[in-house]
């Protein structure tokens, strides 16, 4: 049993392995055919925050933000999608 590693850790390896999205939720995960990794990227953040928005919701929680990268790629993404604005 894995005990998970941040974005800012996935990103570089994901070369390394096949990447999937899911069709309905657009979660990403990886597979390399031994090891499974699933995470929030930008794509699926943005996703979430039209549907946060769609719904006026009162906004959105996540659980810490230390696995974001440097530029903090995540928290900008949440903030552009709760503000509805398109990526920079």
């Amino acid at each position: 049993m894995g005990y998970g590693s941040g974005y800012n850790a996935i990103v570089p390896i994901e070369s390394g392995f096949r990447k999937y999205r899911d069709a309905i939720t657009k979660a990403p995960w990886l597979y390399d055919g031994n090891n499974f990794w699933t995470y929030d990227d930008p794509v699926e953040l943005k996703f979430k925050m039209e549907y946060i928005r769609k719904r006026h919701l009162a906004g959105v929680m996540f659980w810490e933000i230390s696995g974001d990268m440097p530029d903090g790629t995540l928290v900008k993404t949440l903030v552009r999608g709760l503000r509805g604005k398109r990526e920079e």
